[in-house]
Parts: structure tokens; sequence; C-alpha cells
């Protein structure tokens, strides 16, 4: 039945957090998330949802681009989760993810 399902690996493998500048000097950040199959190739349309461990609540949730890449913009400081699903792969889930200081 699942002989033909296809692991989403490494697709954390970019998980860019960078402060940004801004006149209210908000603690916020970016966070970019690479959906890859096992063998390396990008996967476009992959459900993505951040969630924010802190609260509880998603944070962002969207879909992978044609390069298989999800941007979430000004995020807050805080510990992270992410989830993946695109029917025909296996769903992955990473948890414990916070920008550096």
């Amino acid at each position: 039945m699942f002989r033909n399902v296809r692991k989403i690996t490494g697709f954390v493998s970019t998980l860019l957090l960078f402060a940004l500048a801004s006149p209210a000097q908000l603690d916020t950040g970016t966070i970019t998330v690479a959906v890859k199959d096992a063998s390396g190739s990008v996967v476009p349309g992959a459900n993505v949802v951040l969630r924010n461990e802190n609260t509880g609540i998603d944070a962002r949730t969207g879909v992978s681009n044609e390069q298989g890449n999800f941007n979430a913009p000004l995020i807050p400081s805080g510990s992270y989760s992410v989830h993946v699903e695109l029917r025909g792969f296996k769903s992955y889930q990473q948890s414990g993810m916070s920008r550096a200081e």
C-alpha cells in the first residue's frame, strides 16, 4: 500500500532566521524552509505549517513555491516547529527551532 510513498527529507535543510531592522526595532525575523525529497530534488506544492511552540498558535501556513521554498517574513522571535505534507509523500515534522541571538 505504501510502496510508492516517498519520504520528504532534509526539507528544513535551509532554515534561516534573520533579524530584520525596522524603525520600531521589532524582534522579528524570516524563516525560509527548503522542501526536498530523499534524493535532494525540490518539492513544489507542499503544505507547510509553522507553529509557535510557546503559544501553540500557527504563525504561518502556505505552500512551497516552484523552487521548493516557503518564506515566512516578520516572524516574532521564539521556538517554532514546522510540519510539511504533500500527497504521495510521507509527512515530516521538526520542532525546537529558534532564532540565534
